[in-house]
């Protein structure tokens, strides 16, 4: 497989900072029978950046990024992503950096497929739109930093989500570190989790679920590091993760109707994929000689 691309950046008098890049690949990969997978790409970004002040800048970006994989003769697929991104940072006072962003991004996902792998619809245009905002306080400078922060987004699947967070950080000393974090992770569906179907019609072997909705995961977690002598630290990790909900490959009973006379009820069990109860887990990590808090 080759791959090549170029970058040039331009730094004008009054302070910008002007990027523009390019990468290409292509090639193939042996695969055992039926054949081998063929893939190629492209994506091009342009990035803008302008100083407003001291503490304060503005970023604007833009890419377009093209995939395509065909492994022949049961998939192929041509994804266009198309995506635009602003975010600014700013001082609020003299103990608090702000930043806030937003973007927006468009999917084309082209798909053929064979004659027991499918995705449904074979084309569709997705579309996400998120938001962001964190700010980073300093109670006590060089000392006690707390970070507050949310992500927003929208999408077609699942709709509205919001992963919200929290942290902070301890420093009593140059040789003493107390970091503590709680926060909240989503997976939102993919066309895979809706749209897959393995085998020729009803009853499927695989079939998406329809209404899959998002994995949810709340983390909480506690780190502490002290340094012994230049040398070493001693670090100690523990967490909590929490799934609320989570994706699992199960049986489910599905009836259709025979068209023969007398007509019946003929029940056909399918694995599905659907989302379910979630789980969670507990665990530290035993204090060791170290180099990293």
């Amino acid at each position: 497989m080759g791959q090549g691309g170029f970058r040039l950046d331009w730094l004008p008098a009054n302070g910008d900072m002007i990027t523009f890049q390019s990468d290409g690949y292509g090639g193939t990969f042996e695969q055992p029978a039926p054949g081998d997978t063929t893939v190629d790409g492209q994506n091009v970004l342009a990035r803008w950046t302008r100083p407003l002040g001291e503490g304060s800048d503005l970023t604007v970006q833009t890419y377009w990024d093209r995939t395509y994989r065909a492994s022949q003769p049961t998939f192929t697929e041509s994804l266009n992503t198309y995506d635009i991104d602003l975010q600014h940072r700013f001082a609020l006072g003299q103990r608090q950096s702000v930043v806030w962003g937003g973007g927006y991004r468009l999917m084309a996902d082209q798909v053929r497929s064979g004659t027991t792998l499918l995705i449904t619809p074979p084309d569709r245009n997705l579309q996400l739109f998120s938001g962001f905002v964190q700010d980073e306080i300093q109670f006590i400078p060089d000392r006690l930093h707390v970070t507050l922060g949310a992500k927003f987004e929208h999408n077609d699947f699942s709709g509205f989500e919001v992963q919200p967070s929290g942290r902070i950080a301890w420093t009593p000393d140059t040789r003493q570190t107390l970091w503590a974090a709680i926060s909240r992770a989503v997976r939102t569906p993919s066309r895979v989790d809706r749209g897959l179907v393995f085998s020729r019609g009803p009853p499927y072997l695989i079939a998406g679920g329809r209404n899959f909705e998002s994995e949810k995961l709340d983390a909480y977690e506690l780190d502490i590091g002290c340094g012994l002598g230049k040398s070493f630290i001693v670090a100690g990790e523990f967490f909590i993760i929490n799934m609320t909900t989570s994706a699992a490959l199960e049986r489910t009973h599905s009836r259709s109707k025979t068209e023969t006379a007398p007509r019946k009820q003929v029940s056909n069990f399918q694995p599905i994929i659907r989302r379910r109860a979630g789980g969670g887990c507990a665990g530290d990590t035993p204090s060791s000689p170290s180099t990293r808090i």
